[in-house]
């Protein structure tokens, strides 16, 4: 299932594989993301997010990940 906000994400979250978060001007990483058990596409580019969290490791069936048109600079070792 794909969700286009974060709203439908904690409605559906045991069933959402696909999260869009583009050009919404978020600065902080949606705590939702890491409640996703089988996220596998995750698009949050053109924001304003400053860094990739170590956490990102912990999403184990992410398969794609867009983070392109924010403020990261380095991506975290793991």
């Amino acid at each position: 299932m794909k969700a286009y906000n974060l709203e439908t994400a904690r409605q559906h979250r045991d069933k959402i594989t696909e999260l869009y978060l583009h050009g919404l001007g978020i600065s902080e990483w949606p705590s939702i993301v890491f409640e996703l058990p089988q996220l596998q596409v995750l698009c949050l580019s053109e924001n304003r997010l400053p860094e990739a969290p170590e956490t990102l490791s912990r999403l184990t069936r992410l398969r794609a990940l867009d983070l392109s048109g924010n403020l990261i600079q380095t991506l975290p070792a793991s």
